[in-house]
């Protein structure tokens, strides 16, 4: 099978939706999540146990340090709209171009700039898992992190029928693609 060219571009919208899903991917994150949930339930439980005794406002007061684990999830967004803002403009001043050719054995990346040029490769066994969702492929490493590559950036519907069947092939049972 031929290899699948992919010029990788990408704006904010891109960067925060492949972002946010990879870190619905980490256990730490999720972890993170379930402990400030829990934090904000026994806030608020225990407001509602006390308002009768104290009154409404000393008992919110008094649970605010749980109550403000609600902004853990904002101030992680807000983060990673920031960092994909910087990344874009430090492509943008740099004039970074990333390549990527997939194809049976592999891939090749290719990163030029006005600092000069970068080429990467390894095989299917790189990734611990891709998964496909309706807008992106996200490569995903083993450790923490990943490659995305957004559906726009493929030059055809028929290169990315033809990555798909490429993932299948190199990687197995650690793809969770659609059937399309």
């Amino acid at each position: 099978m031929s290899a699948v060219e992919v010029d990788l571009q990408f704006d904010l919208k891109d960067y925060l939706r492949a972002s946010t899903r990879l870190l619905f991917t980490q256990s730490t994150f999720l972890a993170m999540l379930v402990l400030v949930a829990l934090a904000i339930l026994y806030g608020l439980y225990s407001v509602v146990r006390n308002a009768g005794l104290v009154g409404f406002g000393p008992a919110l007061a008094a649970q605010a340090p749980f109550l403000l684990f609600a902004v853990l999830p904002l101030v992680t967004w807000f983060s990673l709209r920031q960092q994909g803002r910087r990344l874009i403009a430090n492509q943008r001043a740099t004039g970074e171009r990333i390549h990527y050719s997939f194809s049976d054995a592999g891939f090749v990346q290719r990163a030029t700039s006005s600092q000069g040029e970068e080429e990467r490769s390894g095989g299917w066994e790189t990734f611990a898992r891709v998964i496909e969702t309706s807008a992106d492929f996200l490569l995903l490493l083993p450790r923490r992190g990943g490659v995305f590559l957004p559906k726009t950036c493929f030059a055809s519907e028929d290169d990315v029928v033809r990555f798909r069947e490429i993932v299948r092939s190199g990687v197995g049972k650690r793809a969770k693609l659609q059937t399309g």
